[in-house]
């Protein structure tokens, strides 16, 4: 037998670790995801509420309406839409979670029928990950030693990587997301509204505001889909610029006949 790098000896090192605290490695890459569960939830709820917010308020501008109207509208909408969002979130989520539940118990039955079937998957596996035959051998000694943590392994290849997350929380963190972030493209018209000195500022105000924000988003955005994060901020931006654009046009051209 060939002697054992220093990566991989590194690597079988970790996996007793991790296998003994019963931590997950996702996709046996060996490095730990510190990303929070809620990341996700967040940015992209953030990133609607702004849009479809800022896209009402255009609309009505669009329209010549007072900014009373605005914040009716943009309040309802922050209320109405955050609330279907996260319920969208929470069932879509449950059923996530069900699926990955169901699928957990279908290969605790496999290991127990067909252990040499999921034993073969797991070497491909990691001979897929590069690692050398002496080295494949013992990492399977060790993961099969721990059935949960093997389960979770194999349903992580099919579905992604296993993780315990409560549907409630991730509705409530989209709703909050959603209102929070949602409210940028409102706020210089709720100042304006009771500060005559900001009335003649409050569209470019919120403009450059959700502007910003749209761009910060798009930048968290890029950090989960693994992008550039210039071109993530620039793409949710013109994404919202587009959103805004058409909703201006179909307001200022609606108002010649209901207005």
């Amino acid at each position: 037998m060939s002697g054992l790098k220093i990566g991989d000896l590194f690597a079988l090192v970790l996996v007793k670790y991790f296998l003994r605290y019963n931590i997950f490695i996702k996709n046996l890459n060996f490095n730990v995801n510190f990303k929070e569960k809620y990341l996700k939830d967040m940015v992209y709820g953030s990133m609607d509420g702004i849009i479809t917010t800022f896209a009402i308020v255009s609309g009505v501008i669009g329209a010549s309406l007072s900014f009373g109207v605005i914040i009716i509208l943009g309040l309802a909408n922050l209320l109405a839409d955050g609330f279907s969002m996260a319920t969208g979130n929470y069932l879509s989520t449950k059923s996530e979670l069900e699926k990955i539940k169901k699928k957990r118990k279908e290969y605790h039955k496999e290991v127990r029928e067909f252990p040499d079937i999921k034993i073969e998957e797991l070497r491909i596996i990691l001979k897929e990950r590069g690692f050398e035959d002496e080295t494949t051998l013992r990492l399977i000694s060790e993961i099969t030693s721990d059935k949960e943590a093997w389960e979770k392994l194999m349903v992580s290849e099919n579905f992604g990587e296993y993780k315990n997350i409560d549907p409630k929380r991730t509705a409530v963190v989209t709703f909050l997301a959603f209102v929070v972030a949602g409210f940028i493209p409102l706020l210089a018209f709720v100042l304006a509204y009771s500060l005559d000195v900001l009335k003649d500022y409050a569209p470019l105000i919120s403009v450059f505001s959700t502007g910003a924000a749209l761009f910060f988003v798009g930048i968290l955005k890029a950090s989960i889909v693994n992008k550039k994060p210039l071109r993530g901020g620039i793409e949710t931006l013109i994404m919202g610029g587009i959103a805004a654009f058409v909703a201006f046009i179909v307001g200022f051209i609606l108002k010649g006949f209901v207005l």
